[in-house]
């Protein structure tokens, strides 16, 4: 009985040690993560911050966190190529409502596509009175700050013509029009050197105006 006792008395103070090395233990582990925040708190209070570096930092975390970026900001197109489109919008597309206009922001480009028969009247090479408003526009565009000394542009007549046939022989009244639209922006006084004219063969007729940066000489 006596040995029971003696054990048990054992059991008892083994507890008592165990459990005051758990206290211990915790207690340090508290006031050391204690102090390292004070140690924080204290830095943060005594620094000065610069809104431009906050403001990287937090557009890297955004960044690094949000995986989903707009198209337009991932790609980051030109202010110059915005205000092309919204030239668009504001004047050419009021006269040809039907018309399209592509932005590829990759290449940071623009293409404004027309109907030909909105162009020209019907089976001749003659400019419609819409035509001559539209080529006054694209000359004022050329002359604007975002376009002028940037961008370089090419009026290319795409023509509903069989893909058997033989580039370049085109039909007569393609051609006529291609002269009639070079000879319209000479009358207008647009230098040659940052516009071309061209022919290509599609499954519609159209006019693509064709906006891009390039050297010009």
């Amino acid at each position: 009985m006596q040995d029971n006792f003696l054990f048990g008395k054992h059991q008892t103070i083994h507890t008592q040690n165990k459990k005051a090395a758990s206290f211990s233990f915790s207690f340090v582990f508290l006031s050391l993560i204690l102090t390292i925040l004070s140690f924080f708190i204290y830095l943060v209070y005594s620094s000065s911050f610069e809104d431009v570096k906050i403001e990287a930092a937090k557009s890297s975390l955004h960044s690094s966190f949000n995986s989903r970026v707009p198209l337009f900001q991932k790609m980051n197109p030109s202010n110059e190529s915005n205000n092309i489109v919204f030239y668009y919008q504001g004047n050419i597309q009021l006269v040809f409502p039907s018309s399209q206009i592509y932005q590829d922001l990759a290449d940071d480009e623009v293409s404004i596509l027309i109907d030909s028969n909105l162009i020209f009247e019907k089976t001749t090479a003659k400019l419609t009175p819409h035509a001559n408003i539209l080529f006054n526009q694209i000359k004022s565009l050329l002359n604007t700050n975002f376009v002028k000394e940037k961008y370089v542009v090419d009026f290319v007549l795409s023509e509903d013509l069989t893909y058997a046939q033989n580039y370049p022989v085109f039909n007569e009244i393609t051609t006529e029009r291609v002269q009639q639209i070079r000879e319209k922006l000479q009358n207008l006084s647009v230098p040659e050197n940052i516009y071309g004219v061209g022919i290509e063969k599609g499954d519609k007729s159209l006019l693509k105006i064709h906006f891009y940066k390039g050297r010009q000489s």
